[in-house]
């Protein structure tokens, strides 16, 4: 939801666990039949690739480090005036961050993950962390800035990457017309933040939530 994110009400040291990333746990196999069913709402709507409703299914999806599980906030529970279990979808993007995301076993929702300072933070700063999308899998938004990040830090980016990027690009364009939905969903549904850096050293430029 724009216009929301997370600032420190006070100052933070380094190595702060300061909020959690929670949801509805899913194992593969409880994934894959959310996934199908997302698949189905693709194809029933003939959404293009980038369609924002789209984007919107899995904007929240995160990675649950090495438990081989999925962390799944359906868009209608985004907003914190619907779901306030948890805050750390509401930390924002930026490819230089001052949190990452770690998993912690927590005393009311078991082994979740969260997000923790690597600096410290002062009194009214916003947190930021890196959402870590393959970039080829990631919203348009998220394409975008990493472009954008890429040009001003060619030193902090691999130039294959950015090839990557600019041919899979090239290929949406001509392959999907702006009202032709994307058949091909391996990608759009399977992207999820994992915090892992597309750059060597992680703008400050940043998306909402």
């Amino acid at each position: 939801m724009a216009g929301e994110a997370t600032f420190a009400t006070r100052d933070v040291p380094a190595y702060t666990v300061f909020v959690l990333y929670g949801g509805m746990l899913l194992t593969n196999d409880q994934f894959q039949d959310f996934r199908e069913e997302q698949e189905k709402q693709f194809k029933d709507r003939k959404w293009h690739r980038d369609n924002p409703e789209a984007t919107a299914l899995w904007m929240y999806r995160h990675s649950l480090g090495k438990c081989d599980m999925k962390i799944e906030i359906p868009p209608e529970f985004g907003p914190t005036s619907k779901y306030q279990g948890t805050l750390g979808h509401k930390v924002n993007h930026v490819f230089e961050p001052n949190s990452k995301y770690i998993q912690v076993d927590s005393a009311r929702f078991g082994i979740v993950n969260a997000v923790m300072t690597n600096q410290e933070i002062k009194k009214d700063q916003e947190y930021f962390a890196s959402y870590g999308y393959n970039v080829r899998d990631g919203p348009k938004w998220y394409r975008d800035l990493f472009r954008v990040y890429a040009l001003k830090n060619p030193d902090k980016v691999k130039k294959a990457t950015l090839a990557e990027l600019e041919e899979f690009e090239k290929k949406i364009t001509q392959d999907l017309p702006e009202n032709q939905f994307f058949n091909s969903n391996v990608g759009q549904l399977d992207a999820q933040k994992s915090g892992d850096d597309e750059v060597e050293s992680n703008s400050q430029a940043s998306t909402p939530k």
